[in-house]
């Protein structure tokens, strides 16, 4: 079983239990496909990065949605979606959601089946990409097949999204665990990297992001002038972390239209969903540099991302 079928089978049984997931993916072979390096997660090695990594790309390229509401204890398969936008004056459309076989004969065979492009990635099914064709003759067409249209679907969803709260702490702070049972790190932000730390209380200028992990759950908390909030969402909590002390780390390439950012900074969830939806693959893995790379990015969706995640573009 490979990406596509792994997604095949997920969109035949609708929703499922977390369990029935990983059972699904044992029975897979999706390691050894992709035609550029992709990234890998932090614990690589242990069994269960493969479970997350394809958690991870299966729901933030819009296919499946895990622990959500209607699926609180599992996941179900998105509707499948014609995600439609402008790029370069030429129009790009990418299926998301779910898939079954006929469907994409289906596809294939309509009048533009010669316009589609299928590309394999690493941990995930294809890229199923149409481009070249009129926007006004794919909608026409894919609804006919029974397809959801979504007309410039990465622009929407930017636009729907707000600006991260700013960080605000209150003289009466979150409690702090304790004990030797937890390992305490900081978050760098000049190196971009998680360190060691023996107190959350030192002597340091600025908001500061603490990693507390235990036996059973890791928890975030964010500390200044000994005053301390509990974050709820990592990636959120970094970008907030970065904002309130003025550090940027969005890299826009104007010339080939990649957006990068060190690996660590990774965006939050529907951020990176939209950001997918211009290219329909998950993001490259620079290894030597540490970077995520996010391609077919226009310049004005890299503007709304910046003021999404109260960062400073640099466009090189």
């Amino acid at each position: 079983m490979d990406g596509n079928e792994l997604l095949l089978a997920l969109s035949a049984m609708k929703r499922g239990s977390w369990y029935q997931f990983r059972q699904f993916v044992n029975a897979s072979d999706l390691n050894c496909r992709g035609n550029r390096p992709t990234e890998s997660t932090e614990d690589s090695g242990d069994d269960s990065s493969v479970y997350r990594a394809l958690r991870s790309n299966l729901q933030r390229l819009s296919h499946v949605e895990f622990f959500e509401s209607g699926c609180e204890r599992g996941w179900r398969v998105t509707p499948p979606v014609i995600a439609v936008h402008e790029h370069n004056g030429e129009s790009r459309a990418i299926l998301t959601g779910a898939r079954a076989d006929a469907l994409i004969y289906q596809l294939l065979d309509c009048s533009f089946g010669a316009n589609i492009e299928l590309a394999a990635f690493k941990n995930c099914p294809d890229r199923i990409l149409i481009r070249g064709i009129d926007s006004d003759v794919i909608e026409s067409e894919c609804k006919d097949l029974g397809f959801r249209i979504q007309r410039v679907a990465p622009e929407s969803l930017l636009r729907a999204l707000p600006r991260l709260s700013r960080l605000t702490f209150r003289e009466r702070g979150a409690a702090i665990p304790f004990g030797q049972d937890w390992k305490i790190e900081r978050l760098n932000y000049v190196s971009h990297r998680w360190e060691p730390s023996e107190s959350i209380y030192a002597d340091l200028t600025g908001a500061q992001l603490y990693r507390f992990s235990g036996l059973y759950e890791t928890l975030l908390y964010a500390v200044r002038n000994r005053q301390a909030v509990l974050m709820e969402d990592q990636a959120t909590a970094k970008y907030q972390i970065l904002s309130a002390n003025s550090v940027s780390v969005l890299d826009y390439r104007k010339d080939n239209n990649i957006l990068a950012v060190p690996r660590i900074y990774r965006p939050p969830l529907l951020v990176e969903r939209a950001l997918l939806l211009y290219s329909g693959e998950p993001p490259g893995y620079q290894e030597g540099a540490g970077l995520l790379e996010y391609y077919h990015i226009p310049i004005e969706g890299a503007k709304m991302l910046s003021i999404i995640l109260e960062q400073e573009l640099v466009i090189s």
